[in-house]
């Protein structure tokens, strides 16, 4: 979403982004039409593709938790494992500084 040193120069302004995010994307789940509406409207592609699409995967704005950082780091593992990644991969080298413990 932001990098790094964005997030950790302006951690506040960081928090506000994935704030509205998160209203925004409860928004566009409560109201699937609109959004649609507006999707194909920015995107060009068709309404009902972005209706359909929205009924499979709903919007989602949050932060990450140690367990989403456990399934992705399962992921990347497995990546690796096949060959689409050449180097394992450290997930939680990701953490925000806000989250680290």
């Amino acid at each position: 979403m932001a990098s790094r040193k964005f997030a950790d120069r302006y951690p506040q302004t960081a928090l506000k982004v994935v704030d509205q995010l998160g209203d925004l994307s409860d928004w566009a789940n409560q109201h699937p039409q609109d959004a649609a509406k507006i999707l194909s409207a920015s995107t060009g592609l068709a309404q009902p593709i972005w209706q359909r699409a929205l009924a499979r995967m709903p919007f989602g704005a949050e932060r990450m938790t140690p367990a989403v950082f456990q399934e992705q780091q399962k992921l990347a593992d497995k990546f690796t494992q096949i060959g689409l990644l050449p180097v394992k991969v450290d997930v939680s080298s990701a953490t925000w500084s806000l989250d680290r413990k």
